[in-house]
């Protein structure tokens, strides 16, 4: 809904990083340059000037697609449907490939260091389960919502809060400093 602060309150491409320093492209959020509320952006999106730019649906974005189009930018090659632009493996881990999860499972054994270490890895992990599943029922009853960020803290503080995510982290912490550690010993 628009309102009069601009804040970012998810991710935003930001999981895009190590893509965007591999492959050398930007990021850049068109719109959130020099905005400074969400009204102003509504108002200029559904300008009279605008409706030759506007697609219409949910991934409606006119002023993006203006200065696109305008630069000589085909219509059909951008900006048709959402993507996703990264995967939330901790609501399905499933989607790892199977050395990642063969490197996580490794990686776990190897910072519990026993069966204590074990047993608190999956207390913190089925507790994780519980609190993701209270959340989002408060978040179906519109009086609950206020009380959800009460006893649950924000969202994007909590979704990342998984034990698995810890490790995850690590691993991906690990590779990105080997890879860093490899460009740097190879370069002309």
């Amino acid at each position: 809904t628009p309102n009069r602060v601009l804040s970012r309150r998810d991710r935003s491409g930001n999981s895009l990083q190590e893509v965007r320093l591999q492959t050398g492209f930007l990021h850049i959020p068109v719109p959130l340059i020099a905005a400074r509320q969400h009204p102003t952006i509504t108002a200029i999106s559904m300008a009279p000037e605008m409706a030759p730019y506007s697609i219409g649906g949910s991934y409606d974005r006119p002023i993006s697609r203006r200065i696109l189009e305008e630069a000589g930018v085909p219509r059909p090659l951008f900006g048709q449907s959402k993507k996703a632009g990264s995967t939330l493996v901790f609501w399905d881990p499933s989607l790892l490939p199977p050395d990642v999860t063969q490197a996580l499972t490794q990686l776990r054994h190897d910072v519990a260091g026993g069966p204590a270490g074990t047993v608190g890895y999956w207390w913190h992990a089925t507790v994780w389960q519980w609190r993701q599943f209270f959340y989002r029922a408060f978040g179906k009853v519109p009086l609950l919502r206020h009380v959800r960020t009460r006893v649950f803290g924000d969202w994007r503080v909590f979704e990342g809060g998984h034990p698995r995510n810890a490790l995850a982290f690590m691993l991906g912490l690990s590779g990105v400093r080997r890879r860093y550690t490899e460009a740097m010993t190879h370069r002309p």
